[in-house]
């Protein structure tokens, strides 16, 4: 699912923005959700708590200016795509300071679906960008993973399935959960339950018992795992910046 927030003191552009992303979104046949904010605390606190693959951003605006809510956003995830509409168009160039993916002047709003569909086809072809790595999976048997597209391991009385992201489940393979891990260890998979091995990369939120993925699927975290969860959480975050 792509998932992209809308930030701007103007509800006219933030809903002019939002119906432009859906429009665009359904014409490549990509799941979507818009997040709409209005301010730069507004939008900051979400992404706190919630991962976004891009953010289109107002400069001018009351409070935390588009710059400054910027700056946060990339001290946050450094990888953050953003682009920036706003009428102040001779800022275009104080602008390139936060490496904006694109700048739309608000009185060329009519270029904004050219540069909608740029980002949907940026999000989509680093999407098709996977890494393989062979896992041993039982009786010395390896099979070959991919791991921008595996979301979790499960464990259910000795046997091992594989959910993906598209929530596809592999085969059973006889094998414990601990020796998967060890082998994912370095890879961005964190135990949040004695049944789940979850891939990091995939939790878009934590919650009081559950995870939430990027497929909207909730996953159950137990108690004793609920603080190193949060903790390889975060430690995931703090990399991307």
């Amino acid at each position: 699912m792509i998932k992209i927030a809308v930030c701007d003191d103007e509800k006219l552009y933030v809903d002019k923005i939002s119906l432009c992303i859906q429009k665009v979104c359904s014409a490549y046949g990509k799941n979507h959700k818009v997040s709409k904010c209005f301010s730069g605390e507004e939008l900051i606190e979400l992404y706190q708590n919630e991962y976004f693959d891009a953010v289109f951003l107002d400069i001018s605006m009351p409070g935390m200016n588009g710059f400054k809510t910027a700056e946060k956003l990339i001290a946050m995830r450094k990888n953050t795509i953003i682009i920036f509409v706003s009428s102040l168009e001779n800022m275009v160039y104080s602008s390139y300071e936060y490496r904006p993916f694109w700048f739309v002047p608000k009185i060329q709003i009519s270029m904004l679906e050219s540069v909608v569909k740029k980002l949907i086809e940026k999000i989509v072809s680093e999407e098709n960008e996977s890494r393989h790595i062979c896992l041993q999976i039982e009786n010395k048997k390896q099979i070959e993973i991919d791991l921008k597209e595996t979301a979790y391991f499960k464990t259910d009385d000795h046997y091992i399935q594989i959910v993906m992201k598209d929530l596809s489940v592999s085969k059973s393979y006889r094998n414990k959960l601990d020796n998967i891990e060890e082998q994912l260890r370095s890879f961005w998979f964190v135990r949040i339950h004695n049944r789940y091995l979850v891939n990091l990369k995939m939790i878009s939120t934590i919650e009081k018992r559950e995870c939430v993925l990027i497929n909207e699927e909730r996953i159950p975290v137990s108690r004793a795992n609920m603080a190193h969860t949060k903790e390889m959480f975060q430690d995931y975050m703090r990399s991307m910046r």
